[in-house]
């Protein structure tokens, strides 16, 4: 690969430090909640926390043209 392809314009750069600030976020918020509380630690770990937290998220999707991810979490939330 050549060395200019491994450098990120500075947009790039921004999201990539950005995404991984989130990333260290939430595992030390999971990392603490496991610690100092294990009630909340264990509901966040459940599966229909996640699906609705899936849903949530995905729901502003369609008003940018992509509604297929709110579509599957939509379906697999009826089917539970």
């Amino acid at each position: 690969m050549p060395e200019s392809s491994l450098i990120l314009s500075e947009p790039e750069w921004l999201e990539a430090v950005e995404r991984f600030r989130r990333r260290h976020l939430h595992f030390y918020y999971f990392g603490g909640a496991h610690k100092f509380n294990n009630n909340h630690y264990k509901a966040l770990r459940l599966k229909s926390t996640a699906l609705k937290q899936h849903l949530c998220f995905n729901s502003s999707a369609p008003w940018q043209g992509n509604n297929v991810p709110l579509r599957v979490f939509l379906i697999e939330a009826t089917l539970k």
